[in-house]
């Protein structure tokens, strides 16, 4: 104040003609960087800072900017406040002020961005750091046969790091190179030919004296298998198998599904077996076992036996009425078989007491934040870890039920599969859990473009395929985990869908004795 003063006292010592507080603010010298002295000579009701030339100390006062510059020390826009920047947010702008937009918001710590206004390459999954794309002057990412795009570069061929694409497929689901043949590649054969998968290496043939041969009956107890051509005997639950018609469940349940051994299986594709809730479900000697892909059934104690870790120790469950009174159908981890850690759910004591409720307003003065009243107890509260929530189950911020089907959510939720991931895990652990965020209506048999019409958030056609060819025609399709919570005519079947296995209500498949149209 005083060196403001001092020029004051200077400038009248030259001749100017000053009255305090009168004339244009801008014609009045001042120091840079002490904008008080423009505030106190400028009209009421506007502000202005000192503005002086390159270079120079003094200036005159000049009105203030609109904007304060990122990152330059001065305060343009006379707040008090200079932007030194923030913490930078997918935004366009360059919100730290280092010169580069949207930088820095790396989520698997691979140095590559996964906001698509950042530096190029994008990340086109940042949740896996062995998954980017590569810089100028980088060596790109080996694509090995894992399911994933490794170089983030769709046109490169999955596994063309590790398979021979010449005499070779990658089977991304089993995470192998396979060799090429009818079975890998079903178009080899035409119209007039069947796959025999039975032979070594699969083959085309004629089909010619085949049960797609109107003429041709199957011998007594033995159906017609669809997908070769050729009559087999159906087996019973727990059998190894590699096709549905083999099974007398019509199920043959997929090794990667179960994350089976396939030794443990005769290296087949699978076991016969049907989907399942509990225990309940299953046959004397087999046990409802979930393996976190997503996929629920039942599978011979036997064959869980033969793993490292055994058979899985608590009995599972799909929702809370299936548990005892005060018990929770609550996530938990246990090492069965093969997979160590592996996240399931079964019946045990609440991580956290539950709110009780008798209208959403009660809710909402609890401490439950963000939850509403479902069957009498606050649900769908903000959480952020496993002990904030009775079934210990946060995803996406939010508490979750456990449920078989959309019946066990209530209030117009919706039974789907959420993500979760033990420490140091190598895989992804999916739980079907109650949804309230599905903006689709449409049940079961529901007409449907995608799963965005659809209440349980998946539309298929009448085989569970996703992606068919153009034109066949897509439904909606319940979520379910056994049998019983499917109409007649239908089967609770596990189908790969949105990179996990569902468990769905589908059409049951019949292998008649007499020739089948494919």
């Amino acid at each position: 104040m005083r060196r403001r003063a001092l020029v004051f006292v200077a400038l009248c010592a030259a001749g100017c003609s000053v009255v305090a507080g009168g004339g244009e603010p801008s014609s009045w010298p001042c120091v840079v960087g002490e904008p008080d002295y423009c505030r106190e000579v400028a009209p009421i009701g506007q502000r202005f800072r000192c503005v002086a030339a390159e270079g120079a100390s003094e200036g005159v006062c000049g009105p203030c900017d609109p904007v304060d510059v990122c990152g330059n020390g001065i305060d343009d826009d006379c707040d008090g406040v200079v932007d030194n920047g923030s913490a930078e947010v997918c935004n366009g702008a360059d919100d730290d002020c280092d010169g580069v937009i949207d930088n820095g918001l790396d989520e698997d710590g691979d140095t590559y961005t996964w906001c698509p206004t950042g530096p190029a390459p994008i990340d086109c999954d940042d949740s896996n750091p062995f998954v980017h794309p590569t810089r100028a002057g980088e060596t790109p990412l080996r694509e090995i046969c894992d399911g994933l795009d490794n170089d983030c570069n769709p046109s490169t061929p999955d596994g063309s790091g590790e398979c021979d694409l010449a005499v070779q497929d990658c089977d991304g689901l089993a995470q192998r190179c396979v060799d090429i043949n009818c079975l890998t590649r079903p178009l080899l054969c035409s119209a007039e030919e069947f796959c025999d998968e039975n032979a070594t290496p699969p083959i085309c043939r004629a089909r010619d004296m085949t049960c797609f041969n109107p003429d041709y009956q199957c011998p007594e107890g033995q159906v017609c298998n669809p997908a070769n051509a050729t009559c087999v005997t159906p087996r019973g639950n727990g059998t190894p198998c590699d096709f549905h018609a083999e099974c007398e469940s019509a199920l043959c349940l997929p090794v990667p599904a179960l994350r089976l051994v396939a030794g443990h299986v005769g290296d087949r594709g699978g076991v016969c077996g049907r989907s399942c809730c509990s225990d309940r479900e299953c046959d004397a000697g087999h046990r409802c076992w979930a393996s976190g892909s997503g996929a629920r059934a039942c599978v011979p104690t036997a064959l869980l036996a033969m793993g490292r870790h055994g058979v899985p120790a608590p009995e599972t469950c799909a929702a809370r009425s299936s548990c005892t009174s005060g018990q929770e159908c609550r996530i938990t981890l246990d090492s069965a078989y093969e997979v160590a850690d592996r996240y399931s759910v079964a019946c045990g004591a609440a991580y956290r007491a539950r709110i009780s409720c008798s209208t959403d307003l009660e809710c909402f003065f609890s401490s439950a934040i963000n939850s509403v009243c479902i069957d009498r107890s606050c649900q769908r509260a903000t959480c952020f870890g496993a002990s904030d929530c009775p079934t210990g189950i946060c995803a996406g911020s939010e508490c979750r039920e456990s449920c078989g089907t959309s019946g066990d959510c209530g209030r117009g939720g919706a039974c789907g599969w959420v993500f979760v991931r033990s420490s140091g895990a190598a895989r992804d652990d999916f739980l079907p859990a109650c949804t309230y965020n599905s903006t689709g209506t449409g049940i079961r048999g529901a007409e449907c473009a995608s799963d965005a019409d659809c209440r349980d958030r998946t539309c298929v056609d009448a085989t569970g395929n996703p992606a068919p060819p153009e034109g066949t025609p897509m439904r909606c399709t319940d979520t379910c985990c056994a049998d019983a919570s499917c109409q007649e005519n239908e089967q609770c079947r596990p189908i790969f869908v949105h990179g996990r296995w569902e468990h769905h209500c589908l059409p049951r498949p019949f292998f008649g004795r007499v020739a089948m149209s494919r």
